[in-house]
């Protein structure tokens, strides 16, 4: 896999430390103009994107990776939330988790997310970071 010369950002919803340093390295090996912004919960990313949106303030990452079992705000109320509003819901979701629970994988399939990837297979991650971002270059998001 080639790094990736366009700038794009992403953000990260996890609350484990040692899984947020993981998934920050295997960004940087797909490029060096990659910008992370890091949430510890659900609620925070919500509030940060519906805050900043409302004002026109902000631009809108090209790319959300999210744990399913972080506290506050759980990963599939997280997606519902962020996939119920225009633009926001436009945003690839990858849910990367390291549940196991097949139903809760189809429920995030459902409620929108682009992907479902198994912490931590870097290898795995890093395939479907490149499918979401192939996909937002080919809309002419990115």
């Amino acid at each position: 896999m080639d790094m990736i010369d366009k700038s794009f950002s992403v953000f990260i919803v996890d609350d484990d430390e040692e899984d947020i340093f993981l998934t920050k390295t295997a960004l940087r090996k797909i490029s060096k103009n990659v910008k992370v912004e890091t949430f510890g919960n659900g609620q925070k990313l919500v509030d940060f994107l519906f805050k900043k949106n409302s004002r026109n303030q902000y631009d809108l990452p090209d790319l959300i990776l999210l744990d399913l079992m972080i506290p506050v705000k759980n990963g599939i109320e997280t997606l519902k939330e962020l996939k119920a509003s225009l633009p926001i819901s436009e945003i690839p979701v990858l849910v990367h988790t390291r549940q196991c629970d097949m139903s809760e994988i189809e429920e995030a399939i459902k409620y929108g997310a682009f992907s479902v990837t198994p912490k931590f297979s870097e290898l795995q991650l890093k395939v479907q970071i490149y499918n979401a971002l192939d996909h937002c270059f080919l809309a002419g998001k990115v």
